[in-house]
C-alpha cells in the first residue's frame, strides 16, 4: 500500500528535500483512527505503509485522502512525483509475504523493468518488506532481486537493522538517498523499524485550482431579460435538431458567462476538522523541525518533539470533537452528515469520454445488479405518434421548472437546477414557443434531462 499524502504537498513547493516515510504497520484495522489523525498533521511528502491488512470493506477515506491497495500475493503500488525540469521520481511501496517463491520476485522485477522502459528518464525509489530471509529458495530469490535491480541501475541503500540484527525492509534506488531510522506513526514492530528517506529534490506539485460558476450569486433578473431579448427566431429556422441544440446552448452559455460570477476554488491546505490552534501548532512544529535539521542540537530536538506530541494530541481531540458535532447535528443538519460520509467514500477517479464514464457507472453499481442470463434483444413495435399535434404550453413548462429541487446537482451540461428554476419565466417562453414536428433524439451528449 502506498499513500500519496495530499495534506503535506503544499510544503514541497518551497523546500528542496523530498521526504518519504516508510513503516511496516503490521495491520491498520485496529489503528485506523490513530493513523488518520496523526498523519493529518505529519511532516512528510509521501507515506509508504506496507502490510496494512486492509480489505475492500474499509473505505479509502478512513485512511487518507487518496489510497490504493492491492490484495494479491505480491503487493506493490507506485506513484510518480514530477520534478522541475523533467526529473521525475517513481516511488514504489512493496510487500512480499514470507516464504514466497522465486516466481513472485520475478513478477516484481518484471514490473520494475516495465516502469524503467516506460519512463526511461525517471528515477526509481522502491522501498518495502521483501522477506528475503524466508524466501524459497533464498539464494535464487536474492540473486533475482539484486542482479535485476542492478541492471536497472539501482542499489540497495538501507543499512538500518531491526532489534534482532536483521534487515527485512530494503530500499532500491538509482538516487543518492539519505535513510535514517524515524519515529513511528503508530506502534512500531520490533522486526520493522520505521524509516525516513530524504533526497535533494524539488517537486513540481501544483494545486489544482478549478474555476467554477457560483449560480447562487447570479443576477437572475438580468439573465431572464437577456434570454427574453435574445434572437430565438433563428433557432426556429433551423431544421436539424443538433443544430438547434447547439444554438440553444450557445445562447445559454453566453448568458451564464455574462451574469454568473466565477469563483476559483483552491484546495484547502488542512482538513475541515482542524482547529486554528492545531494549525498554529503544525506551523510551529515545521519551524522547529527546520531549526533542528540546521543546528542538530538536543535542545532543538526537544522543542520539535514536544510540538509533535502536542500536534498528535490536538489532532485526535479535534477529530473527535468534529465527529461529535456531526452526530449531534444529524437531525437539524443532515446534509453535513452525508457530506462527511460522501467525503469518506469518494475516490479520485475521473473519466474523459463516454466509454470511460459508462465503465465507471458499471463498476460503481456492480454490487447492486446481477449479470443478465440468457437475455435476447427483440425489436418492439412502437405506435405511431403524430408529433404535429403535440404542443408544449407555457404553464406546463413553468410549473415543472419551479418544482425542481435547487439542492440537487447539475446535469451533464453543468447547468444546475437553481439556474433553471430562477430562469423559469424565460426558459418557459422559449420551450413553449417551439412546436414539435419530428420524433428525433439529438446526438449531442450535453443536454439537460
Amino acid at each position: 500500500m502506498c499513500l500519496d499524502f495530499e495534506a503535506t504537498r503544499r510544503t514541497t513547493k518551497t523546500k528542496q528535500d523530498l521526504l518519504v516515510y516508510y513503516q511496516n504497520a503490521r495491520g491498520l484495522r485496529t489503528k485506523l483512527k490513530d493513523f488518520f489523525t496523526i498523519t493529518a498533521s505529519w511532516q512528510c511528502d509521501v507515506l509508504c505503509i506496507s502490510e496494512s491488512w486492509l480489505h475492500p470493506s474499509i473505505l479509502d477515506g478512513e485512511i487518507v485522502e487518496q489510497l490504493t491497495i492491492s490484495n494479491n500475493h505480491l503487493e506493490q503500488v507506485f506513484v510518480k512525483v514530477k520534478g522541475h525540469g523533467g526529473g521525475d521520481i517513481i516511488i514504489g511501496c512493496v510487500y512480499i509475504p514470507p516464504k514466497s517463491r522465486s516466481d513472485v520476485y520475478s513478477s516484481h522485477i518484471a514490473t520494475i523493468s516495465y516502469l524503467r522502459n516506460k519512463y526511461p528518464n525517471s528515477s526509481l525509489m522502491i522501498i518495502g518488506d521483501y522477506n528475503l530471509n524466508s524466501s524459497l529458495p533464498q539464494v535464487e530469490c536474492e540473486s533475482i532481486l539484486y542482479e535485476k535491480f542492478l541492471l536497472s541501475g539501482c542499489l540497495q541503500q538501507n543499512n538500518t537493522y531491526n532489534e534482532h540484527g536483521r534487515m527485512l525492509d530494503l530500499c532500491f534506488s538509482d538516487l543518492n538517498l539519505l535513510i535514517n531510522k524515524a519515529d513511528p506513526i503508530i506502534q512500531e514492530d520490533a522486526y520493522h523499524p520505521a524509516l525516513v528517506v530524504q533526497h535533494k529534490f524539488r517537486a513540481n506539485l501544483k494545486q489544482n485550482d478549478v474555476p467554477t460558476y457560483v449560480f447562487k450569486k447570479a443576477d437572475y433578473a438580468a439573465l431572464n431579460s437577456f434570454f427574453l431579448g435574445a434572437n430565438w427566431i433563428d433557432l426556429y429556422k433551423l431544421e436539424n435538431i443538433d443544430d438547434k441544440l447547439s444554438w440553444f446552448y450557445e445562447i445559454v452559455y453566453s448568458g451564464i458567462a455574462q451574469f454568473v460570477p466565477i469563483f476559483v476554488k483552491k484546495n484547502n491546505e488542512y482538513p475541515c476538522w482542524f482547529s486554528k490552534k492545531l494549525i498554529y501548532k503544525i506551523k510551529q512544529k515545521k519551524i522547529a523541525h527546520q531549526r533542528y535539521k540546521k543546528l542538530k542540537t538536543q535542545a532543538n530536538y526537544a522543542v520539535f518533539s514536544s510540538l509533535r506530541s502536542e500536534c498528535k494530541e490536538l489532532s485526535t481531540s479535534c477529530y473527535e470533537s468534529y465527529l461529535g458535532k456531526v452526530e449531534n447535528d444529524l437531525k437539524c443538519d443532515p446534509n453535513r452528515f452525508w457530506s462527511f460520509v460522501k467525503n469518506k467514500r469518494r475516490n479520485e477517479i475521473t473519466a474523459c469520454n463516454g466509454a470511460e464514464i459508462s465503465n465507471l457507472f458499471a463498476s460503481f453499481f456492480r454490487s447492486v445488479y446481477k449479470e443478465p442470463e440468457g437475455v435476447t434483444h427483440q425489436e418492439c413495435d412502437h405506435p405511431d405518434v403524430d408529433m404535429v399535434e403535440f404542443e408544449v404550453c407555457f404553464n406546463d413548462v413553468f410549473r415543472q421548472l419551479t418544482l425542481l429541487n435547487i439542492n440537487k446537482g447539475a446535469g451533464p451540461d453543468h447547468i444546475p437546477n437553481i439556474f433553471l428554476r430562477n430562469c423559469a419565466v424565460s426558459q418557459s417562453h422559449i420551450s413553449s414557443a417551439n412546436r414539435f414536428k419530428q420524433v428525433i433524439f439529438p446526438r449531442r451528449g450535453s443536454y439537460h434531462t
